[in-house]
This record gives C-alpha cells, sequence and structure tokens, in this order.
C-alpha cells in the first residue's frame, strides 16, 4: 500500500510550479515524482488552500493500527 507523500515534499512542488520553475512534466522530473502527483497537488491546494495529505479514507488499516487493535483486542479478552 502507498504511502502518502510528505508535506515536506509537497510544499517546494508547489512552490517550483507557482513560481513558473517549469513545466509540470519538468517540475515532477526534478523532484522525482510524478506527473500524476504533481497535477493533483496542485488540484488539492487549488481546493483546500494546503498540501497537507488527505485524512485516510476508510479500507483497511495500516499495517502498525492493525496490529495495535488486535493486540488491544487480545489484552481485553484475557481480562474476561
Amino acid at each position: 500500500m502507498a504511502r502518502p507523500y510528505s508535506e515536506n515534499l509537497g510544499r517546494p512542488v508547489l512552490r517550483a510550479a507557482q513560481n513558473q520553475e517549469g513545466s509540470q512534466r519538468q517540475i515532477a522530473q526534478r523532484f522525482q515524482v510524478s506527473l500524476t502527483f504533481v497535477r493533483n497537488l496542485l488540484r488539492h491546494y487549488r481546493t483546500t488552500g494546503t498540501v497537507n495529505p488527505k485524512q485516510h479514507g476508510g479500507g483497511p488499516l495500516p499495517k502498525e493500527e492493525k496490529e495495535l487493535l488486535l493486540a488491544n483486542i487480545a489484552i481485553k479478552s484475557e481480562r474476561v
């Protein structure tokens, strides 16, 4: 499962696009991200005004959260 890019990467990409430091394709190559990432980041910024990643929208839990949840269930079932 792919993790979202951090805002630490989004900010320089956004700044480069705003300063017209090349085409979206050139900016993607410069920061070693996909062209889709650049396009989605710019669309997300226009819509929300931020480069913060979107919240987890459901679906399977990340592995760490799933393991923690299962451990909590096991502890509680031992108490019963």
